[in-house]
């Protein structure tokens, strides 16, 4: 093999491993989060069910809160604390009036240099009929 095919294979292996590594990325923690209504629709003054589930594989601590709409706002109905394994949350839910009432869930994580809560994601907004 002459010298010049042999820088040649050098280089392009060299490229081929270099274009590998680009591709492969940075390792990245991962956050998911879920909420589900049982029932969507409900007579007025009985209760629909919520569960939610969230995790992030990179924070040490998790809270995870699920919130009613109120006309432009949210209101916190419940949140629980959770570690590395991720969290879930379960509850009942009175439907008050006709018409659309909308829940959403938010996972919160600690920031890791201060410890300070953060928002990480907050799930799709999940409807509720009252009827």
């Amino acid at each position: 093999m002459s010298k010049t095919r042999g820088t040649r294979a050098a280089v392009v292996a060299g490229a081929c491993a270099t274009l590998t590594l680009i591709a492969a990325g940075p390792a990245m923690a991962k956050s998911d989060i879920s909420l589900s209504a049982h029932s969507a629709k409900v007579r007025v003054g009985q209760t629909t069910r919520l569960s939610t589930t969230a995790g992030d594989d990179g924070a040490q601590y998790q809270r995870l809160c699920v919130e009613r709409q109120n006309g432009r706002t949210w209101q916190v109905l419940r949140c629980v604390n959770g570690g590395q394994d991720g969290v879930s949350l379960s509850l009942s839910v009175k439907i008050t009036h006709s018409g659309r009432t909308t829940f959403r869930a938010q996972l919160f994580s600690t920031d890791a240099h201060h410890g300070h809560l953060k928002l990480d994601r907050t799930s799709a907004v999940v409807a509720v009929t009252g009827r």
